[in-house]
């Protein structure tokens, strides 16, 4: 069950701002943008809270952009997740 939330989370997350530049073209920008603003700030508040509570409220201005660098993340990364490892033992 977790591997499948965890699986559904980055998922969510690689298919978020993707959909946001798609729907700001071709969909009224003002809901989009309202939909980001909101994801925005509930991120912020769970950020916040969950730095306060590790006493990491320093990082806190930064997270905006761990949360860009995140998705460039997936998106280096995830061809990793389907190549098949080959065998350097023999």
């Amino acid at each position: 069950m977790h591997k499948f939330l965890l699986g559904l989370y980055t998922s969510s997350f690689f298919l978020f701002y993707p959909l946001l530049i798609a729907s700001i073209i071709f969909f009224d920008w003002r809901l989009s943008l309202g939909v980001f603003g909101l994801r925005f700030i509930s991120q912020a508040i769970v950020q916040y809270k969950s730095m306060k509570k590790l006493g990491e409220t320093d990082l806190f201005a930064w997270w905006w952009l761990f949360d860009i660098w995140m998705f460039l993340y997936y998106c280096i990364f995830a061809p990793a997740l389907w190549r098949k490892p080959t065998n350097a033992w023999q």
